[in-house]
């Protein structure tokens, strides 16, 4: 890849993660709840609205850059240890945009680590670069 697939290539991750934050911000103004933490199974607590956006986004990674399985998950674990350390001291409710977001986290943080999410990463990107290789669209 070129120094500007490279660009590219990141500046998919910075977006996301701005409209990850962006969507708190939204929340926090006009208290609203958040919809994708709603459990989208019985038997398995960790599928939520959340999992989806991971197996979305990773499958546009994976379809866009085939070839950057192994950064892409690095970028992935990157992203969960982000939020796993530093996700409640960058949330809109630390920076003092509201007073709290509601969730139905147990620990009562928004912002929090699921390391499935790690798991569906993977998954979504497999996904997309097999579509990529099978119908090459």
């Amino acid at each position: 890849m070129n120094k500007n697939e490279y660009y590219k290539y990141f500046s998919l991750f910075i977006i996301s993660s701005s409209l990850v934050y962006l969507y708190g911000v939204y929340r926090c103004i006009y208290n609203k709840v958040d919809f994708l933490e709603k459990k989208l199974t019985k038997n398995y607590s960790e599928i939520d609205g959340w999992t989806i956006t991971h197996v979305l986004f990773f499958m546009i990674v994976g379809y866009l850059y085939p070839k950057m399985f192994f950064l892409s998950m690095f970028m992935g674990f990157i992203w969960e240890c982000f939020e796993h350390i530093g996700g409640n001291f960058l949330s809109p409710v630390y920076i003092g945009l509201c007073n709290e977001l509601t969730t139905d986290n147990v620990d009562g943080i928004w912002w929090y680590a699921k390391y499935s999410d790690i798991f569906f990463n993977a998954v979504g990107f497999i996904i997309g670069a097999s579509l990529k290789n099978k119908f090459n669209l």
